[in-house]
């Protein structure tokens, strides 16, 4: 405002003469103007179209800082911070990546505890499988036929115990298993619940490397554990693999509710060598889940049979289905 309001009055100046001049009635119109001093402008408008006074031109503005792209880096500026290697040369379009070195893939091996190769042969005593057609073997076929008579279907778990220690629990077990899998083709699993003997995976020609005492630990899985004999049909769950090592566990009714179910459902028949009579707290455990009690007692020792055993068996929940006498101790 204060440079057009200076104009105007030099304009007056020039056109109506000096304050004397005017004064004195002498009209003097000069419509030369002064040469004005240049004022700054822009002008913009259309496209690419800029228009500026010298001043706006010529006048430097402070260099802007870069402002950081919110991307990754391109593909040029990694190779821009690659170090320079002698290679032929390319054109700029081409994209530089550096990949790490190849390497081969390393193996290793680790044994899963199971079955190894078959240490011994399978023992002399049990005839089932040695002398199959045998008075021995055939006794051992017949008696399995009677107590498969009160199985539904030929399937479900035995359970065999001893009135005592040595009485020849584990022989008549392993016999009975022999001739279930081999002469009526069934499935067949003996469980080693008797943790003291820990016997039936050597009798039956294997060496154990685990057994429910780890499962129930949790070091091992209880697949893994069963181990197939060279009888086709015949398993067997150890107690524990090697003795030394393992500490004996104590299994739990829950533990054993669900190993059973575990067994019933991959299994047609489970053969338990059970606890002695005298040993109620594991008996108690076991028996209530048992389809069927037999106790197993040397026939010199008859005498000894009382009625308060079957009450003992019953008080632990377990159905006594029968006597198995032995002629024999071993």
């Amino acid at each position: 405002m204060g440079r057009m309001l200076e104009t105007l009055k030099n304009g007056d100046t020039h056109r109506f003469g000096t304050p004397d001049a005017v004064a004195t009635g002498q009209c003097v119109t000069d419509w030369s103007l002064p040469e004005p001093a240049e004022i700054p402008f822009i002008e913009v408008g259309g496209p690419k179209k800029l228009e500026a006074s010298s001043q706006v031109l010529s006048a430097k503005h402070p260099a802007q800082a870069r402002v950081q792209p919110p991307h990754a880096p391109t593909e040029k500026s990694l190779a821009a911070a690659a170090p320079v290697v002698a290679a032929p040369v390319v054109s700029q379009s081409t994209k530089i990546v550096h990949m790490a070195e190849a390497r081969s893939l390393g193996v290793a091996f680790e044994a899963w505890p199971g079955i190894k190769k078959l240490t011994r042969a399978v023992a002399s005593e049990i005839v089932a499988y040695h002398q199959r057609d045998s008075a021995g073997g055939q006794q051992y076929l017949a008696l399995f036929d009677q107590m498969a008579q009160t199985l539904r279907e030929d399937s479900g778990v035995i359970l065999l115990t001893g009135i005592r220690g040595m009485v020849g629990t584990s022989t008549v077990l392993l016999n009975l298993a022999v001739s279930c899998a081999q002469e009526r083709k069934k499935r067949v699993v003996v469980w080693e619940a008797g943790i003291a003997r820990a016997s039936l995976a050597s009798r039956l020609g294997l060496e154990a490397q685990a057994g429910v005492t780890d499962v129930l630990r949790g070091s091992a899985a209880l697949d893994k554990v069963i181990l197939e004999t060279a009888i086709p049909g015949l398993f067997v769950l150890p107690a524990m693999g090697d003795v030394a090592q393992t500490a004996p566990g104590a299994c739990t009714p829950e533990a054993a509710r669900w190993l059973l179910s575990w067994l019933r459902e991959r299994f047609d028949l489970v053969f338990i060598d059970g606890p002695n009579l005298d040993n109620t707290l594991a008996l108690g455990i076991l028996a209530p889940l048992a389809d069927d009690l037999y106790l197993v007692a040397p026939q010199a020792e008859k005498h000894l049979l009382h009625p308060g055993m079957a009450q003992t068996v019953a008080r632990l929940g377990g159905r006594l289905r029968g006597l198995v006498h032995t002629q024999f101790e071993v």
